[in-house]
């Protein structure tokens, strides 16, 4: 025997996928977990600008994570300059966009 579901005939003897079920392969589907993604301070940082981006008063601003990330961002600039300065004044404009 079947029965009219939504406009479509599903047959009573079949088994029905239960909400989990259908969870779990939507998310086999997307790829992997949020929780399984290593916690670094990139994925920190993407979920940080979607927090700030969708609701600045109500999240919490991620000082340190900030902090780090500038830190590290400076370090990167000192080196290419570094880097720069011994090679002597050969840069490309194409380099010196970067640190522009």
């Amino acid at each position: 025997s079947q029965t009219a579901v939504l406009g479509a005939r599903v047959s009573r003897d079949t088994p029905r996928a239960s909400p989990m079920d259908e969870e779990e392969d939507l998310a086999s589907q997307l790829g992997p977990r949020t929780s399984q993604v290593p916690d670094t301070d990139v994925s920190r940082l993407k979920r940080a600008y979607v927090n700030e981006k969708c609701a600045p008063e109500i999240l919490p601003f991620e000082h340190d994570l900030m902090r780090r990330v500038t830190e590290s961002v400076d370090a990167q600039e000192s080196t290419v300059a570094a880097s720069r300065a011994a090679a002597g004044s050969g840069a490309s404009s194409a380099t010196e966009d970067l640190t522009a």
